[in-house]
């Protein structure tokens, strides 16, 4: 009877995949789509024998593979290699496989909860917490509305508030400069979290001075030695008065492993700029991310106490003090184009064995 309901449940996973694929399919044949529109260049063919490697090396997982996400990647970087993931296999499968339990853990990318679990002014302030409509204190401790309205009169602002789940792409983050502004903002809303206003160290200031330019940091948990390893890193940077999130404006621009800038940054549409466009200042080589191999240990070892989680990225800013802080995590929708837009592949010296982890282990057995 186990065999037989294992049966159904796997059987029942397999239809699930095919309907990923296909829906995982459409959303790339738009997105790419609206790539080639503005850039039909992107679109161009590259060396026969990296397509022929690229198609063979990732067909193990996934039958069909679209050459899009290499000739893309390729077409703006300059750097043709086979190792560049298919967006479409890392969203349909890679990722799946590599974060199936991914829903056990999802608390720990809750932001009302990160003071918590890692104590030590790593991560922002909390003065307010709305956790399932119940207000609390930074202490944890429930409030009364009499209580609550003497805590935001007595806040030095600005001050952030954002939902403690979510808030992809910046949504519904917003920077009330008074009580009355956040008294509003409040109104109606459900699981947020109130937060200080991290001023930036004056060398992120130079790029864009509006809201916190960030680093997005991407890890691996190695399927097997079950280490932490640091993937890749980039820059993330508002523009004409945008957050730094790329799919809201911001741009974005790589950093190499010993912590040097890329020498173009690109938007969500490929479009690629050896400056910032706001501030003039040039996307240079030579420039170096302050304190990086800090930043790095401190990215390893917070992602280091996830256990069950397998792809982790930290965003990260270095404050006004020269600290490092993290502030947030994310534990899905793992963004891989920071690094391939740059002609990094994603999972590095990683590849093979990712590839070979996900082959015998298909999504569907799991």
């Amino acid at each position: 009877m186990v065999e037989l309901n294992e049966s159904i449940t796997r059987n029942g996973k397999k239809i699930v995949l095919i309907w990923i694929r296909l829906a995982t399919n459409r959303y790339f044949r738009q997105r790419f789509k609206e790539f080639y529109k503005i850039h039909p260049e992107y679109r161009r063919p590259i060396d026969p024998s990296i397509e022929k490697k690229h198609v063979e090396l990732w067909q193990v997982i996934r039958k069909n593979i679209n050459l899009n996400t290499l000739r893309l990647c390729t077409n703006i970087s300059g750097k043709p290699n086979p190792q560049i993931v298919p967006e479409d296999v890392f969203d349909s499968d890679i990722q799946r496989i590599l974060c199936w339990q991914q829903d056990k853990i999802q608390y720990l990318a809750n932001k009302s909860f990160y003071n918590r679990w890692y104590p030590g002014n790593i991560f922002p302030k909390c003065f307010i917490h709305n956790i399932d409509g119940i207000i609390f204190n930074s202490q944890y401790n429930t409030i009364t509305e009499n209580e609550l309205n003497i805590l935001i009169n007595s806040l030095e602002y600005p001050l952030v508030i954002k939902p403690n789940m979510g808030s992809k792409g910046g949504a519904n983050i917003d920077f009330p400069k008074n009580a009355v502004e956040l008294k509003h903002l409040m109104n109606n809303r459900k699981n947020y979290v109130i937060q200080e206003m991290i001023r930036q160290n004056e060398f992120f200031d130079k790029f864009n001075r509006h809201g916190l330019n960030t680093i997005r940091v991407d890890l691996y948990r190695s399927v097997k030695t079950n280490e932490i390893h640091y993937l890749h890193a980039a820059l993330r940077m508002g523009r004409g008065g945008s957050l730094d999130n790329i799919s809201s404006g911001g741009i974005q621009c790589f950093i190499n492993e010993n912590g040097y800038l890329n020498d173009y940054a690109v938007d969500v549409i490929g479009n690629k700029y050896d400056r910032h466009p706001d501030t003039n200042i040039k996307f240079l080589d030579d420039i170096q991310i302050p304190r990086f191999e800090e930043m790095k240990s401190l990215a390893i070892r917070i992602a280091g106490d996830m256990y069950l989680s397998r792809l982790i990225s930290l965003d990260l800013c270095l404050d006004i003090n020269n600290q490092w802080r993290v502030i947030e995590i994310n534990l899905e929708d793992i963004a891989i184009e920071f690094a391939q837009f740059a002609g990094e592949p994603f999972f590095g010296p990683f590849t093979e064995e990712v590839i070979s982890y996900c082959r015998h282990n298909p999504w569907w057995k799991l």
